[in-house]
């Protein structure tokens, strides 16, 4: 595959390969960035092989159809369908718990606040069309950074909405 080039903070230009993972350094005025190239695929794929949540996996799951039964307005129901409707990127079914995992190739402000959110509509539209016995859990998977301080400041707040959060290169 073919280098790409692009320029970063500064106008620094970083050269890098898709598909892989450059390591985040910054130092002085010389920026590199990971999850360049990298989609959520990758970075769920990745999460999944860690081994950090054992259990069986299913992608794109579909939740939010039995949210929009009681419309029976034509027009209505297709701007529910729209609204209702979600797609989970991955949930991990193990022994004792039901995993609903949101996954985000890039790490910064709009990412987790949209992923935050998202997690927590999942587990609502799931425990409406599942009904589960299970106990449900819920995580964001980032690609990586090394912003630590910020990090854990995001960790402080997802863990106060019970969403577990987790970033290539820290935690897997």
């Amino acid at each position: 595959m073919p280098k790409k080039v692009v320029r970063g903070p500064k106008g620094v230009k970083v050269t890098y390969e898709p598909g892989t993972v450059d390591p985040v350094s910054i130092e002085g005025d010389e920026y590199k960035w990971s999850a360049l190239g990298i989609t959520e695929k990758q970075i769920l794929e990745d999460f999944k092989n860690s081994g950090l949540i054992e259990g069986e996996f299913e992608e794109q799951v579909i939740v939010g159809k039995n949210s929009i039964e009681y419309i029976h307005d034509r027009g209505s129901r297709n701007l529910a369908l729209n609204l209702i409707r979600k797609q989970i990127n991955l949930v991990i079914e193990n022994k004792n718990d039901i995993w609903i995992i949101e996954g985000k190739s890039k790490f910064d402000a709009n990412s987790t606040e949209k992923a935050l959110g998202q997690v927590l509509i999942y587990e609502e539209l799931y425990k409406i069309d599942m009904q589960p016995k299970k106990n449900i859990k819920k995580a964001v998977v980032f690609g990586t950074s090394t912003w630590e301080e910020v990090v854990q400041q995001t960790k402080n707040i997802f863990e106060k909405y019970a969403v577990n959060l987790y970033i290539k290169g820290i935690d897997f």
